[in-house]
């Protein structure tokens, strides 16, 4: 099966480590060797990027109880790596884009007549521009919030380059 990068990392660090997991390096340090395997990813992928070459990471998402000092805790998407990880590539990368089916929600009638929510999911996929309680995102492109999941879509946004 595929394997990701995260967890290509933790494997390495586990086996460099003698460990069982990247929580059994002492003081925390397995994950600031992870962070430090991601910042070498990145600054290969600068040199990427100054050559013209644009990079895509593409990765899944995961709900994340965020606590709000001005507000109710909430759940949110956030990118399923550990959070320095997470921090550092959100923090690296252009875009971070969202990507979802979109969903709409109806009212239906449930039992003993009292009126009951559904999701209904949609066929069609949408992409999240910007950061929303909801989920991480960002651009610096000046991409709408919300757009459907199109490369021909999204393309209409890249810098054009020059002859």
């Amino acid at each position: 099966g595929r394997v990701g990068s995260e967890r290509c990392i933790r494997d390495s660090i586990v086996k460099g480590q003698g460990v069982k997991s990247v929580g059994d390096v002492p003081y925390g340090r397995g994950f600031e060797y992870a962070l430090a395997y991601w910042q070498r990813i990145t600054n290969a992928f600068d040199l990427l990027r100054e050559n013209g070459v644009g990079c895509i990471f593409i990765g899944h998402a995961e709900t994340k109880r965020h606590e709000d000092p001005e507000t109710e805790s909430f759940d949110r998407f956030v990118p399923r790596l550990h959070k320095k990880s997470a921090n550092h590539l959100v923090e690296w990368c252009d875009e971070v884009l969202f990507a979802r089916f979109e969903t709409r929600v109806r009212s239906v009638d449930g039992k003993f007549g009292q009126k009951q929510t559904r999701a209904v999911g949609e066929s069609r996929r949408v992409l999240r521009c910007d950061d929303r309680p909801t989920a991480t995102a960002k651009n610096r492109l000046g991409l709408p919030p919300e757009m459907p999941l199109d490369w021909s879509e999204f393309a209409k946004f890249l810098p054009k380059k020059e002859a």
